[in-house]
C-alpha cells in the first residue's frame, strides 16, 4: 500500500501519506476498482519508471467483454507462474517430473504446433502433454491411454464430457491420481463424479489472469487462499443482492492492483478446517457478475441457482446451457446421450426452474446437437441471445 501511494499515479492522487499506512485495516482507505477503472487509463496503474516493454504481461480472455492487460515485474511473475504451481502440485501429491495432461483452451492447430504458452523450463519440472478442449473427447481417448498421466489439469465441462463419452461407450480410462479443475465453477456433483471415475483426488483451482492462482481446494473442498500472494475480501452489492470478491496483490510492484473487484460472486470466511489449515478460505463461489440472469422484475440471479437436483442427476443429459431468448423467456438447451429420453419427458425440469424464478419467465427444454464453447474454451452456463435487449 505504501509503495502504491508513493509510486503509482492512480493511487498517488488519493493523497494518502505513505507513513500513515500502519496496518491491513488501512486497505479500506482505497477505493474498489474494476476492469473499467483500469481501462480508463491503464498507464496510471504502472509504477513510476517501469518500462512496460520489459515487463511480463497477461491478457484476460475478455469473457466479460472487457479484455485487459496486466503487467508483472519479473519476481512476481516467476512466483505466480512457477512457485505457486509447484506448491499446488506437491501439496496434492504430484511430484516433480510427473506426467501432467493439460486440457488447453488453445485451438488444435496451436496445440499440435506446440505454440501453447509453455514457459521456459516448464516441461523440465513436469512431463507435459496438451490436448485441445475444442476437439471432441473421442479424439483424446488414445492420448490418455498412451500417456497415462499422473495428473490432469482441465475445465470442469471438458472432463464431464470426457467421462460421459467414456461411460456411454464402455471405455475405462487409466486411473488418474489427481485431477485439477479451473476456470469454471465445479459443482459438488461433478466433483464426486470425477473422483469416482478416475479414483482421483480432485482439487479445484480459483485464480485470475491478473493475480494468478488465488486459492485451491483442500481435501475437504475448501478453497484456501494463498495469503502470502494475495489479500481477498468480499463486498456486498445491495442492488444486485450478491457478495463480490475483491482482490489485492501483495507482490506485483510493477502494476499493483488493490481492491480489485474481479466480477466473481463469493465470500471470504475464516476458521479451522478439518484438513488442519487455519487460513482464510473462499466460500460460495457461484459464477460471474456478467453471467447473472436478469428477470423482468429487475431482480438478478445466478444461473447456478437454477441447477436442480434433477438436471444434475438425469443420466440422459450430457451437457446443458441456459439461454435467455427474450426478457421473459428462457431455454434450457441440452445435448442428450445415445439412449436419451425424448425431450418432452424432461419438461418437468423446466417447470422446476420456472418455479425457482417465481413464475417470472417462460421456461422450456430444447434438444440441440451441440453446445459450443467460447473462443477460450470455456463453457458458459448462461448466454443471452441477440433477441434480448442489451
Amino acid at each position: 500500500m505504501r509503495h502504491a501511494v508513493a509510486r503509482v499515479p492512480f493511487y498517488r492522487q488519493l493523497a494518502i501519506v505513505p507513513e500513515s499506512i500502519r496496518s491491513a485495516a488501512d486497505l479500506q482507505r482505497f477505493p474498489v476498482i474494476s476492469k473499467a477503472t483500469i481501462q480508463e487509463d491503464q498507464g496510471k496503474f504502472l509504477a513510476d519508471g517501469v518500462d512496460r516493454t520489459k515487463l511480463e504481461s497477461s491478457v484476460t480472455s475478455g469473457s466479460t467483454g472487457q479484455p485487459t492487460t496486466t503487467y508483472f515485474d519479473r519476481q512476481s511473475w516467476l512466483h505466480g507462474k512457477y512457485t505457486l504451481k509447484i506448491l499446488r502440485m506437491v501439496q496434492n501429491g504430484v511430484g516433480l517430473f510427473s506426467r501432467v495432461m493439460i486440457a488447453s483452451e488453445y485451438s488444435p492447430d496451436l496445440v499440435n504446433a506446440g505454440s501453447t504458452g509453455f514457459l521456459p523450463g516448464d516441461r523440465l519440472l513436469f512431463r507435459q502433454r496438451r490436448i485441445s478442449v475444442h476437439e471432441p473427447p473421442a479424439q483424446h481417448v488414445e492420448a490418455f491411454e498412451a500417456f497415462r498421466p499422473h495428473a490432469l489439469y482441465t475445465f470442469p465441462s471438458y472432463v464431464s464430457e470426457l467421462i460421459g463419452y467414456c461411460e456411454e461407450h464402455s471405455i475405462a480410462l487409466p486411473r488418474i491420481p489427481v485431477v485439477f479443475t479451473s476456470s469454471e465453477v465445479l459443482s459438488d456433483r461433478l466433483r464426486q463424479r470425477i473422483a469416482q471415475y478416475f479414483g482421483a483426488r480432485v482439487c479445484d483451482v480459483y485464480g485470475s489472469t491478473e493475480l494468478k492462482e488465488v486459492a485451491w481446494q483442500c481435501g475437504e473442498g475448501r478453497h484456501h487462499i494463498n495469503f502470502d500472494n494475495v489479500f481477498v475480501e468480499h463486498v456486498g452489492d445491495e442492488d444486485l443482492g450478491h457478495d463480490f470478491l475483491v482482490l489485492s496483490t501483495l507482490r506485483n510492484r510493477a502494476m499493483p492492483l488493490l481492491r480489485y473487484r474481479i466480477g466473481d460472486i463469493g465470500r471470504v470466511k475464516e476458521g479451522a478446517c478439518p484438513c488442519g489449515r487455519q487460513s482464510p478460505f473462499i466460500s460460495a463461489i457461484s459464477g460471474r457478475e456478467v453471467d447473472l440472469l436478469e428477470l423482468p422484475s429487475g431482480r438478478r440471479v445466478s444461473p447456478y441457482v437454477l441447477i436442480t437436483h434433477r438436471i444434475d442427476h438425469t443420466p440422459e443429459i450430457r451437457k446443458y446451457q441456459f439461454v435467455q431468448t427474450s426478457p421473459n423467456s428462457l431455454e434450457i438447451q441440452v445435448t442428450l446421450g445415445r439412449d436419451g429420453a425424448g425431450i418432452d419427458r424432461l419438461q418437468p425440469i423446466a417447470d422446476e426452474v420456472a418455479d425457482r424464478l417465481g413464475g417470472e419467465m417462460l421456461v422450456r427444454m430444447v434438444d440441440v446437437d451441440h453446445i459450443p464453447r467460447t473462443e477460450r474454451g470455456k463453457h458458459r452456463l448462461l448466454i443471452r441471445s441477440a433477441a434480448e435487449p442489451a
